[in-house]
């Protein structure tokens, strides 16, 4: 009898060591997997926590994006100095460009690890009232990207880095009513290299973004006055500038579909070679830009 009686404690004594087992256990299992435990009184539950990684390539699955960036750019160019007899043109031309819509076309694929392909296209097309010498000028800009991409994710953070082909169209034209007119042209392809910086703002919905871009381009040079003249330059260089920096906020549509909204700040300059020192070529153009986009 007095065997069965001390039963109950043996038993309770099992128990008490099973518990202390599986909590240690836990603990370990805590160290040596990177897992944490959360332990309740005689049980235990596993639960993932953040991964320890810094840098990650993976942004989970395949994405596909597009989208319009309607830029509304100011040109600031320079000019035509000096005496120019067939159009009659002396002094100073510096011609004043206002506000115009630039648009910029943008499609994209991204792999499960974060590689992907990106094309993109810029417009800009403008030209001014007559100056005080009675000239009107005519400035076009665009480019066509097309570049290999990687995305990196890493705390609440974006980086997309880039790196391709940039064809390039610098174009100038100076008008002269009833006389003539004088155009400068550059045209050719390069390298360009790019890279854009993406944060989360606190709690928000909203997000941080800082980009840039530098290409230089090998490009073919003319200036020409219909009828009477043409000059074609030596190949030179241009190398093309670019900054952006804005807030961003994206919107979840259906079935793994985005909605991206932005709008930013943005800078462009373009530094072509002049062509017997007639023509200013470093050509500036900044103002807000607003994007609309879709990513699945």
């Amino acid at each position: 009898m007095r065997s069965l009686s001390s039963l109950p404690i043996l038993l309770s004594a099992i128990m008490a060591v099973a518990a202390s087992t599986a909590q240690a256990g836990a603990i370990r299992d805590y160290f040596q997997s990177g897992e944490s435990t959360v332990i309740h009184e005689g049980s235990y539950v596993p639960q993932l926590t953040p991964t320890t990684h810094i840098l990650t390539n993976s942004i989970g699955c395949p994405r596909t994006y597009g989208g319009f960036d309607f830029a509304i750019l100011q040109a600031n160019v320079g000019g035509i100095s000096g005496s120019i007899a067939p159009l009659g043109i002396s002094g100073t031309v510096t011609p004043t460009f206002n506000l115009d819509i630039a648009p910029r076309i943008y499609f994209g694929r991204e792999r499960s690890d974060g590689l992907g392909l990106r094309l993109t296209y810029f417009h800009y097309d403008h030209t001014t009232g007559p100056s005080q010498l009675g000239v009107d000028t005519r400035l076009q800009v665009q480019s066509l990207d097309v570049e290999a991409t990687s995305r990196i994710q890493f705390h609440d953070s974006d980086l997309l880095l880039s790196a391709g082909f940039r064809y390039g169209k610098l174009m100038h034209n100076y008008q002269v009513t009833g006389l003539g007119s004088l155009g400068f042209d550059s045209e050719g392809g390069g390298l360009t290299i790019g890279g854009r910086y993406t944060r989360g703002i606190g709690h928000t919905c909203w997000d941080l973004f800082i980009g840039g871009r530098a290409s230089i381009l090998l490009t073919d040079n003319e200036i020409q006055i219909p009828g009477l003249i043409s000059i074609i330059g030596e190949e030179s260089t241009m190398k093309v500038w670019e900054g952006q920096v804005g807030v961003g906020r994206t919107f979840d549509l259906y079935n793994r579909a985005d909605l991206v909204t932005e709008v930013s700040f943005e800078a462009q300059n373009w530094d072509a070679a002049a062509i017997a020192g007639l023509v200013g070529n470093d050509i500036s153009l900044f103002g807000p830009t607003f994007r609309i986009g879709l990513s699945f």
